[in-house]
């Protein structure tokens, strides 16, 4: 265990330093050692998306769900189906993370992104009315409530940028 620690703290460090091919190349080692860390996964399918293998990043997924979901995952399977013009099954995802984390704002924003592109307006509008209506008052949840307010304000018949 204390390996696993040392290995991903060696791949958060090369990729806060930049090197996103050494962190991927730590997070593989990693992986292989530890199959179960699924941050470290969620990490290494976000790489995979950014650097164009979406459908790399999904057999990621797979993977390391096979242990479990969490935030991460879900937010990498979204956005990697969506960079493979799936969108409808992004939507899927989303629903499903929001319904077992109902206050889950990165998710509530993205949803509302994906309705928004595939036309779906009042339920783009539900969604980041939802974001903005959430309790938590963290400065991330206020970010993205104001891009959420922003969106709304525009119209959702525009997807916005983020």
């Amino acid at each position: 265990i204390w390996r696993a620690n040392r290995m991903a703290k060696h791949s958060r460090a090369l990729l806060a330093a930049g090197d996103h091919e050494g962190s991927e190349l730590a997070i593989r080692e990693l992986l292989a050692a530890t199959p179960w860390d699924h941050e470290s996964g969620s990490i290494l399918a976000a790489l995979q998306v950014d650097s164009g293998e979406p459908s790399v990043a999904l057999a990621t997924l797979d993977s390391i769900d096979a242990w479990s979901a969490s935030r991460g995952s879900w937010i990498a399977r979204a956005q990697a189906l969506r960079a493979t013009q799936r969108e409808k099954d992004a939507v899927e995802v989303l629903e499903a993370a929001v319904a077992a984390l109902p206050d889950f704002l990165r998710a509530h924003f993205l949803l509302g992104e994906l309705y928004a592109s595939l036309g779906m307006s009042e339920e783009s509008r539900a969604s980041f009315r939802r974001l903005i209506d959430s309790p938590q008052d963290s400065p991330a949840a206020e970010a993205f409530k104001e891009r959420a307010g922003g969106a709304l304000e525009r119209g959702t018949d525009e997807s916005p940028q983020g």
